[in-house]
């Protein structure tokens, strides 16, 4: 009962955090493109190639992030619970 507990205490801030750094990384992205996009083109292009730059940026970085902030830290636990019970 105490791992479910653990597992909801932990998996609700990743959640969190998984969330905010996917926008963040997202609306970072979305600068840069707008930045280094031909000023010359019309808006309706310069939208398109920006939503289209995004949609494939985040679809490249979920699987990153999602073992980042979920993986990681079970991982530093599953170490640490290691090494002070086996050691």
């Amino acid at each position: 009962m105490a791992f479910l507990r653990l597992f909801a205490m932990m998996l609700i801030p990743q959640t969190v955090v998984y969330v905010c750094v996917y926008l963040y990384l997202r609306q970072v992205k979305r600068e840069t493109l707008e930045r280094d996009y031909n000023a010359s083109a019309t808006d309706r292009e310069r939208t398109a190639f920006v939503e289209a730059g995004v949609r494939a940026y985040g679809a490249r970085i979920w699987r990153w992030l999602a073992v980042t902030v979920y993986l990681g830290p079970w991982g530093a636990l599953a170490v640490t619970i290691y090494l002070s019970n086996f050691k």
